[in-house]
């Protein structure tokens, strides 16, 4: 299953000012409504190293919330940012840091329990 994201500008914009967010460590994530099934933005700057680990850093919080995309709620979009503090983490420990730290905020955030 591909992860739906959002596309449309206007959702774009009412996501990013969102006023609704946590933020962690390495990651920030913001909360908006929406129609439908959820969707997720994913920003990773240039800051996080070059486009390979940018690509890296994606696809493991794409296949994060994959795995756990039923746990969401209908409705709601999500946008995650991600830190420059990244790039500190070695290659070994990036995949585990990542998947705990979404694991928390969503936790906080929706107020259920997730798997890292």
């Amino acid at each position: 299953m591909r992860l739906p994201a959002v596309k449309i500008r206007h959702e774009v914009i009412k996501l990013v000012g969102s006023e609704k967010k946590i933020r962690g460590k390495l990651l920030e994530i913001r909360e908006a409504e929406c129609d439908g099934s959820p969707r997720f933005l994913i920003a990773v700057p240039k800051r996080c190293g070059k486009a390979v680990r940018r690509n890296r850093i994606k696809r493991i919080i794409r296949e994060w919330c994959r795995v756990n995309y039923d746990v969401f709620p209908e409705g709601t979009m999500w946008f995650i940012k991600v830190s420059p503090a990244v790039k500190e983490l070695s290659d070994r420990k990036l995949s585990k840091e990542l998947r705990g730290e979404l694991a928390e905020l969503f936790s906080q955030l929706i107020g259920r329990r997730l798997n890292a």
